[in-house]
């Protein structure tokens, strides 16, 4: 099935040496976490766009116009005007602008992580269908705490503005904000991202990479 009026956006940071998992690299090194980044970011597209699902951009950190960008636009069929910078001071402002600007050409949208290899796309597949179906806000929550996917009909500035990014509680106080503003959401099973050492051990299972 593929939602027509929707758009999966795919965050990324831009690889830069020393500036990319940088809480694995006492494990890895420098090289070794920026090559874990490219492998996560190329498995996630991968997964994305074999699902045809939906639309598909990629909003990276900066320098859309990167060598390894250009190159990724030739290995994996991306067209170059579905890679944009994102803009913004935070994560969450950076999330907000990407959707908006999204939700200018779609009815809805899900952002994803591109260190979420967990994701699959029955998974991608329930939170759009959610969303067709008229729910405004789904979430993907993390193990850790936070979220692997964020699936948007509106932009509601509860979950963006001065919420712990990074930390154990973003989750928590994202439902905390949406429920003294009265808002409803949805949320999916959870999954996991990669991000601190024990996650490695599930991805060598999921991915050669390492």
């Amino acid at each position: 099935m593929n939602y027509k009026d929707s758009i999966i956006i795919i965050f990324a940071k831009t690889p830069l040496m020393g500036q990319v998992k940088t809480r694995l690299e006492p494990i890895l090194g420098q090289q070794g976490a920026l090559a874990l980044h490219k492998a996560l970011m190329e498995k996630v597209i991968s997964t994305v766009k074999a699902c045809d699902l939906s639309a598909v951009e990629l909003w990276v950190s900066a320098n859309k116009h990167h060598e390894y960008f250009v190159s990724l636009c030739n290995s994996m069929n991306i067209d170059e005007r579905d890679i944009h910078e994102q803009c913004g001071a935070d994560l969450g402002a950076r999330m907000a602008h990407a959707a908006s600007d999204a939700l200018r050409r779609a009815d809805y949208v899900v952002l994803l992580g591109a260190d979420c290899p967990s994701v699959d796309a029955g998974y991608l597949n329930q939170a759009l269908q959610l969303l067709e179906r008229g729910e405004d806000i789904v979430f993907g929550p993390a193990e850790d705490g936070g979220y692997v996917l964020l699936g948007l009909r509106q932009v509601p500035a509860e979950i963006f503005a001065e919420i712990p990014w990074g930390t154990a509680e973003v989750m928590q106080v994202s439902r905390q904000r949406l429920q003294q503003s009265g808002k409803k959401w949805t949320e999916l099973s959870e999954r996991w991202d990669v991000d601190r050492p024990e996650d490695l051990l599930r991805l060598t299972e999921l991915m050669s990479v390492l």
